[in-house]
C-alpha cells in the first residue's frame, strides 16, 4: 500500500547504468544491466515485441503496452498480463490509469478555455475561486492561473502531507474524495517560496485548476475535457475515473494494478481529479500527442507557444516537462497512481511519439524500454 500518488520524476531517471552494445556484426544487442535482449535479424516489429516481452519478464512486471510512432513506422504491442490472478493477456487496446499525465490534458483544456476568452492565464486565482478556498491558501492573492499550471505558485503539495498518508492508510478503499478534502491538507501550510520566484511540483495546483474549470464553465473539468479535447480528437477510450462512471471493472478498468505483486486496483488515493484522474489507452494518448505537436490542430499557435515556455528551474511548462535524452529533447509527462505507472513522450527533433503504460506502481521499464526501442527505430 502506498500513500504517495502521482509522485513523478520528470526525466524518470532510475539510475541504471547503460550497457548498450552497438555493432553491425552482432547477432544480439543487450540494453542495460537487466538483460533485455533483442535480435538483429528479425523485422522491426518483431524486434520491438521481443524487446518488450524480455523487459516485462526480466523486470518482473505484470504487463505493459508500448506504442511508438515515427515518420516511417507506427507500432503498438502488449506483453504480460492485465490480471495476474486470472492470467488474462494484456491487449494493445487496454485502458490504464495514467496518473499525472492527466496534467497535460488539464493544461490543454485551460488553454482552449483561454482561446474562448473564458479565462486569463495571468489573472489571480482569487478571481475564479471562492474566498472559502483562497483565504486558506498561503499567498493566494498573488498567485496566477499560469503559476498553477507551471508549478511556480509555491503552494504546498497535499500529497506530501503526513495527514493525507495517514488517512489513506486508515481507509484505503473509501468510495470517494472531494476536492475540498484534498485541499484541506494544504490549508495553512507554509509556502515553498513566493509566487513566481521558484519551482516545486505540487499536485495541489491541479486540484485548484480542477475547481477553476468547474467554476468558469458551470459544469466540470471532465465535461470540459470531453467537449474541448476528447470529442474533437475522437478519443473514445479516455475518461475521468469515478466522475465519468463506466460499467466495466473498478472505476472503468478491466486491467488490474499492482504494487510488488499485490493487487491495489481498488485503493482510492484520490481518484478522478485534475492532478491525476484520467484513464486512457496508448492509442488515445498518441492521438493527443499527434494533434498537439505533429498536426498542431488542437491548440492555436499562441497557445502552443505558451504551453512550451519552460521554467528554467523545473524545466516545466504548462502541464508538460522538458527533458534531455539521447535522441534530442523530449516534451513529456509521466504518471503513477494506485497500481499503475507510465509515460507519454514526444521527441520534436525526430517527430516521434513514445507511450509506455504499465500496471505496475513500481515499474522500472521506462528507461531500458525507451532507450532500446528508440535505438531500434531511429538508427
Amino acid at each position: 500500500m502506498t500513500s504517495g500518488k502521482h509522485i513523478i520524476s520528470f526525466s524518470f531517471l532510475i539510475g541504471f547504468s547503460a550497457l548498450f552494445l552497438i555493432g553491425t556484426n552482432q547477432s544480439a544487442k543487450a540494453n542495460y544491466a537487466f538483460d533485455c535482449i533483442y535480435t538483429d535479424n528479425a523485422s522491426t516489429e518483431k524486434t520491438l515485441q521481443t524487446l518488450l516481452d524480455q523487459c516485462v519478464a526480466n523486470f518482473d512486471s505484470p504487463g505493459a503496452v508500448l506504442l511508438i510512432q515515427t515518420p516511417a513506422l507506427s507500432w503498438i504491442g502488449a506483453s504480460g498480463t492485465s490480471n495476474t490472478a486470472l492470467q488474462i493477456p494484456m491487449q494493445p487496446t487496454d485502458v490504464f490509469r495514467i496518473g499525472s499525465m492527466t496534467k497535460m490534458f488539464v493544461a490543454a483544456t485551460i488553454l482552449k478555455l483561454s482561446e474562448e476568452e473564458k479565462i486569463d492565464l495571468d489573472a489571480q486565482i482569487k478571481n475564479y475561486l471562492p474566498q472559502t478556498i483562497t483565504t486558506k491558501i498561503t499567498n493566494s492573492s498573488q498567485i496566477t492561473v499560469r503559476q498553477l499550471l507551471n508549478m511556480t505558485s509555491g503552494i504546498y503539495n497535499y500529497t506530501d502531507s503526513q495527514a493525507y498518508g495517514d488517512d489513506l492508510d486508515e481507509n484505503p478503499y473509501r468510495s470517494a474524495w472531494s476536492a475540498e478534502e484534498l485541499l484541506a491538507y494544504a490549508y495553512g501550510e507554509e509556502a515553498d517560496f513566493l509566487p513566481g520566484t521558484g519551482w516545486a511540483y505540487s499536485n495541489t495546483n491541479y486540484i485548484l485548476l480542477d475547481l477553476i474549470v468547474a467554476q468558469i464553465s458551470g459544469t466540470s473539468l471532465a465535461t470540459e475535457m470531453r467537449r474541448l479535447v476528447f470529442t474533437p480528437l475522437g478519443m473514445q477510450n479516455t475518461f475521468m475515473e469515478i466522475i465519468e462512471p463506466r460499467d466495466v471493472g473498478f472505476g472503468g478498468l478491466l486491467v488490474r494494478g499492482y504494487d510488488y505483486g499485490e493487487d491495489i486496483t481498488q485503493i482510492n488515493d484520490a481518484l478522478g481529479f485534475g492532478d491525476g484522474g484520467l484513464i486512457s489507452n496508448a492509442q488515445d494518448l498518441a492521438t493527443f500527442l499527434s494533434a498537439m505537436f505533429l498536426e498542431k490542430s488542437l491548440l492555436s499557435k499562441n497557445s502552443l507557444i505558451q504551453m512550451l515556455k519552460f521554467d528554467p528551474i523545473g524545466n516545466y511548462g504548462l502541464g508538460i516537462s522538458l527533458t534531455e535524452t539521447d535522441f534530442g529533447i523530449s516534451w513529456e509527462h509521466s504518471g503513477s497512481t494506485a497500481g499503475f505507472m507510465g509515460d507519454m513522450i514526444y521527441l520534436p527533433d525526430e517527430q516521434t511519439i513514445f507511450v509506455l503504460l504499465t500496471n505496475d506502481f513500481n515499474s522500472e521499464l521506462k528507461e531500458p524500454v525507451f532507450n532500446a526501442s528508440l535505438q531500434i527505430v531511429l538508427d
